[in-house]
């Protein structure tokens, strides 16, 4: 999806088009990337804690 919107910047931009437009994608995938490193995040905690419960465990 990122790819896409800044596939859409890319042309409203070579096109010389309104501007704003460009932003609203822009800040669209400001947002994408933001929720992707809140999973990254979430995923690294969960593994952590996965690690942990073997390594008491014994595995």
């Amino acid at each position: 999806m990122t790819d896409t919107l800044l596939a859409q910047v890319c042309a409203q931009v070579a096109a010389d088009t309104d501007l704003a437009a460009a932003g609203q994608v822009l800040a669209a995938v400001a947002h994408n990337l933001s929720e992707l490193e809140g999973w990254a995040q979430i995923l690294k905690l969960c593994d952590r804690s996965v690690l942990d419960t073997l390594n008491r465990q014994g595995h």
